[in-house]
């Protein structure tokens, strides 16, 4: 039997770790990327800080009314990617997009190679933590990994004291000492 502490332990950290790693591997394999809102231009629909799971999409195949991501030029020759909703489709294929939360279209077009993919779903708030963890040092998240894994493992193998005899007994290897085994002589 597992005792509390570690069950408690691992259904904070370890399932939504598992979760997070899961998700990665899924998108890696599957092709669906993580793009992080950050502006209000598609709100209520989508708000910053909102994390989209898009998929990617031939561009014949885009339909107005969907919410798609494309990669648009800035001013001095950045790119970034924009996820707005298309309100025209024009031959080549090119896109029109506009914001839920603007007033007009997008000035220009996107042609269908700055299509990155159609947006099928979205994680409210999760793109705040994307973030955060893209603008810390790489140094300071291992560091905290680190932090957290000692502090794991000097918890998870105390010494408990039985209450009947006062003998130091623990959880450790071999099965010696096992919390279901007999009380220790």
């Amino acid at each position: 039997m597992v005792p509390w502490s570690r069950l408690h332990v691992f259904r904070w950290w370890g399932l939504p770790l598992l979760l997070v790693i899961g998700l990665g591997i899924g998108a890696f394999l599957g092709g669906v990327r993580l793009v992080v809102v950050q502006t209000e231009s598609m709100a209520p629909t989508l708000r910053a800080g909102d994390a989209l799971l898009v998929v990617p999409v031939a561009p014949e195949r885009v339909q107005v009314g969907e919410i798609v991501v494309v990669r648009r030029t800035i001013p001095y020759g950045r790119t970034t990617m924009v996820a707005h909703r298309v309100v025209e489709v024009r031959p080549g294929p090119e896109f029109v997009t506009q914001g839920d939360a603007n007033p007009q279209p997008d000035p220009g077009t996107a042609s269908g190679r700055a299509l990155v993919g159609r947006v099928v779903g979205r994680l409210p708030g999760v793109g705040r933590g994307l973030l955060w963890l893209q603008r810390q040092s790489l140094a300071l998240v291992l560091l905290l990994v680190g932090v957290g894994l000692l502090a794991l493992s000097l918890t998870a193998d105390r010494p408990r004291r039985c209450p009947r005899c006062g003998a130091f007994w623990s959880d450790g290897p071999g099965g010696a000492g096992r919390s279901d085994a007999p009380h220790p002589v």
